[in-house]
């Protein structure tokens, strides 16, 4: 499926942001056989590269760069090729939050990116997690529809997915931004559903301005009607 999309973004798209999921030599070679880049952040399995002729592991090729981490810039990249042959850009990055390890590293096929933009691209994957976090947690991406139709399942994302942009342009409008979910809780209180007296005040109330220069015919439906509803609506007026 992943492999169908790109290929309608053929002419569109250059680089192809991806998880770690996708750092596979195979995905690399077929992607870049589709005209894409991939970039993709590199977890540290058993894959193996090739660099002046010698076999490295992950680990192995940032000890070749890490004595040119700098400080003030915290990423380096050195050039290596998969074993099937496919040529690989690798910047480590510096990373005092990943334990341990201490260090990431982004793969991509475009080898005319300096590391800096290969660390920008990448940066915008966190957008993207932000936002499947929101519409999973606040605007029901996940629970919504259970069908088996791919139609369905593509109106219901696209139904999710405007919800996501318009609590984006209600964002955009106010003075200070907030968070998504802040936001959301701000709209739920303002649009909470009414209660079923409150609805049916509206609906009579509409149907007497519809009908406003109508005889006392209506008046009288109106009052028999809410006379005939149980108790506890007893309160619901209708307005003369």
């Amino acid at each position: 499926m992943v492999f169908d999309l790109l290929h309608r973004q053929r002419g569109v798209a250059r680089h192809v942001l991806f998880d770690s999921w996708f750092a596979d030599p195979i995905a690399f070679k077929s992607i870049s056989e589709m005209g894409f880049h991939e970039v993709v952040m590199l977890p540290a399995k058993k894959t193996l590269y090739r660099f002046k002729g010698k076999t490295y592991n992950l680990e192995s090729l940032y000890a070749l760069v890490k004595p040119f981490i700098h400080r003030n810039r915290g990423f380096a990249a050195i050039g290596a090729k998969f074993m099937n042959g496919t040529q690989v850009s690798v910047t480590s990055v510096r990373d005092t939050n990943s334990g341990k390890r201490g260090w990431l590293a982004i793969g991509t096929t475009d080898l005319s990116l300096s590391p800096n933009k290969v660390v920008s691209l990448y940066s915008h994957r966190w957008n993207i997690e932000v936002f499947f976090k929101t519409v999973k947690s606040y605007l029901g991406f996940d629970r919504e529809c259970q069908s088996r139709s791919f139609d369905a399942v593509v109106c219901s994302v696209s139904v999710v997915f405007t919800r996501h942009m318009i609590l984006t342009w209600v964002n955009l409008g106010l003075p200070v931004l907030e968070t998504d979910g802040q936001l959301f809780l701000r709209l739920f209180d303002e649009f909470r559903d009414c209660s079923l007296p409150e609805a049916l005040e509206i609906v009579m109330r509409e149907i007497l301005v519809c009908f406003v220069d109508s005889d006392e015919l209506l008046d009288m439906s109106l009052r028999q009607f809410v006379a005939s509803l149980p108790t506890a609506f007893s309160s619901l007026q209708v307005v003369a």
